[in-house]
């Protein structure tokens, strides 16, 4: 793609994309926050001619707006921008633990929203292993959630443990007061695999491997996610579908844990962005 030559458009509110609603567009981009996200992608829908759509995870703040946020794509081509997919590192990286039986996988990380971040390994393990959670355990959780920097949004730490289809499985943890340093463990049913240290852009694999690289920034993201879409090389975005299966589970508990550990809290919607 020239990318010079790329019509584009931004809108900070919904009555001004209104007006231009007679346009035909490649590619919306839905980069709100959760809360309210499926109205918007509604109003978008409605209004505009496009033909591909990438929204910002999480999805949606409740397990039926997810759903809904499905139905209103109808038969357009849907993406969820879980951006470890689209970085050459991770897919050099993939396509050895892709052929792993079983996997593994423990995510440690110091100070970490769990509510609002785990979306991202969970679609690693799916990615890895094409399995979908089929468990989801918030017992190790703490039970006070904390307000985040985003006024009316709130986060949790503790431990997050996700069984996966195939005996695949994924635990987080993360604490805030801990010295724990950031880590992606992955073993198989025999044992180490590999450790992912992000911070030093390497993957240390058991039998001595090293892959070095790192996580592309957003700002270079997009323009890797417009290359795909323009030479049919889709392989490696995470879809709508495959996305909201990871996580209507994930929003579910989480929900239940909020629901249960904070009384005074919202009932309608888990309090993410």
């Amino acid at each position: 793609i020239d990318r010079e030559k790329i019509d584009t458009n931004v809108w900070q509110d919904l009555e001004a994309c209104s007006t231009n609603s007679k346009r035909s567009y490649d590619l919306v981009i839905i980069a709100t926050l959760a809360t309210g996200r499926l109205h918007v992608v509604e109003k978008a829908c409605s209004k505009f001619d496009f033909k591909n759509i990438l929204i910002e995870k999480p999805i949606e703040q409740s397990r039926d707006a997810i759903a809904k946020i499905e139905r209103a794509v109808c038969e357009r081509s849907a993406y969820v921008n879980h951006t470890r997919r689209m970085s050459p590192w991770y897919q050099e990286i993939n396509d050895i633990l892709k052929n792993e039986m079983q996997i593994n996988c423990k995510v440690t990380f110091p100070s970490l929203g769990l509510a609002c971040n785990s979306s991202h390994w969970i679609d690693l393990v799916n990615w890895w292993t094409n399995t979908l959670p089929i468990a989801v355990d918030t017992s190790g959780l703490k039970n006070r959630w904390k307000k985040t920097k985003r006024k009316g949004f709130w986060d949790i730490e503790g431990v997050l443990e996700i069984k996966f289809e195939n005996r695949n499985s994924l635990v987080i943890e993360s604490f805030a007061d801990s010295h724990m340093p950031y880590l992606i463990e992955v073993a198989n049913s025999r044992g180490h695999v590999c450790t992912i240290d992000e911070q030093n852009g390497k993957a240390i694999f058991a039998d001595g491997r090293v892959i070095e690289g790192t996580v592309l920034p957003q700002s270079q993201l997009t323009g890797v996610f417009l290359d795909n879409l323009d030479n049919d090389e889709v392989r490696y975005l995470s879809t709508l579908e495959t996305s909201a299966k990871c996580n209507k589970l994930l929003t579910s508990e989480l929900s239940i844990h909020w629901n249960r550990s904070m009384p005074n809290g919202p009932k309608s919607q888990l309090p993410i962005t």
